[in-house]
C-alpha cells in the first residue's frame, strides 16, 4: 500500500514536471515563431527600402546621362560657332577648354590668344 502511494506520488509529480516543462517548451517555440515574424517584417522593410533606394540610383543615374548628353551638345555647338560650320565635332574630347589649355591631357599645348584678347593692342 505504501509503495503504491509512493508510485503514484511520483507519477503525479513527473506528469507535473513533463507538463510545466511542455508548457515552457511551447512558451519558448511562440517566442521564437514572434522573434521570426519580426525578423520577417524587417526583411521585408529593408527589401523596401533597398527597392526604393535602387530606383533612386536608377533615376539619378539616368540623369546623369541626360546630364552628359545636354553638355556634350553645348560643346558641340560651342565649338561649332567657334569655329564654324566646317569643324563640328562630335565629342568633347580634343575640345578645348574655357583657360585655353586642351582638354586632351597635353598640358603643355596652348591656344594662342586671339587678336585684342589680352588688351594689349
Amino acid at each position: 500500500r505504501e509503495e503504491r502511494e509512493k508510485l503514484t506520488r511520483q507519477l503525479a509529480v513527473a506528469e507535473r514536471s513533463r507538463k510545466q516543462e511542455r508548457a515552457k517548451a511551447q512558451r519558448q517555440l511562440k517566442e521564437r515563431e514572434d522573434e521570426l515574424s519580426e525578423a520577417k517584417t524587417e526583411l521585408e522593410r529593408c527589401r523596401k527600402r533597398l527597392e526604393e533606394k535602387e530606383r533612386d540610383v536608377r533615376m539619378q543615374v539616368v540623369q546623369v546621362k541626360k546630364l552628359k548628353r545636354q553638355l556634350r551638345d553645348i560643346a558641340v555647338s560651342a565649338g561649332v560657332e567657334a569655329h564654324g560650320p566646317s569643324a563640328p565635332r562630335s565629342s568633347m574630347a580634343g575640345a578645348e577648354a574655357e583657360d585655353g589649355q586642351a582638354t586632351h591631357g597635353d598640358s603643355s599645348v596652348r591656344k594662342r590668344p586671339e587678336a585684342g584678347a589680352e588688351g594689349g593692342g
